[in-house]
């Protein structure tokens, strides 16, 4: 063999990449980026939406204590500790959903008292309801909290904040 076919084997031999294989090798980790940013994008959305759904479980669960603790006032009858006017008769309950009202400054559920609804533009989102029923033995509260807005936005999505509803007893 002469030397001149030696280096034409040579390069033969000697494999490199061509310009189709890195653009395939390209196109295919774009379509992977892009696959993992838009996972980003979803659990983002995601925890926004158990955010909204943790924020409105607390308001309810705050709302329910708050009645459970105007009971406890009631059925003690201590003079020493005023009872809350916060609008419920446990001696005559009505049924019946009732509205609590968005204002911070309610006597009962705003500041001054329960701080069930805050100052803060965060409350003015939700609307929180309660009922109370007789179960026989027991008093049950249902609170319902739903968002005012169909859900925050990002990037032009809506957020989906389900309502929640938060369940307590109180003994007769």
């Amino acid at each position: 063999m002469t030397a001149r076919v030696r280096g034409v084997m040579k390069r033969k031999a000697q494999k490199g990449m061509t310009l189709v294989e890195v653009l395939v090798a390209l196109a295919i980790l774009l379509f992977v980026a892009l696959a993992i940013l838009e996972m980003f994008t979803m659990s983002y959305l995601a925890n926004m939406g158990s955010l909204a759904r943790t924020d409105l479980q607390y308001r309810a669960q705050r709302v329910a204590e708050s009645i459970r603790y105007m009971y406890a006032i009631y059925r003690q009858r201590n003079v020493a500790v005023p009872i809350p006017a916060c609008g419920i008769d446990f001696s005559n309950i009505t049924p019946g959903e009732v509205s609590i009202p968005n204002d911070p400054t309610d006597a009962c559920w705003g500041e001054p008292l329960f701080r069930v609804v805050d100052a803060d533009s965060a409350s003015a989102r939700y609307d929180l309801r309660y009922e109370i029923t007789d179960e026989g033995q027991f008093w049950l509260v249902t609170v319902r909290a739903y968002p005012r807005e169909t859900g925050l936005r990002y990037l032009g999505m809506a957020i989906a904040a389900k309502g929640v509803r938060y369940v307590a007893q109180l003994p007769k």
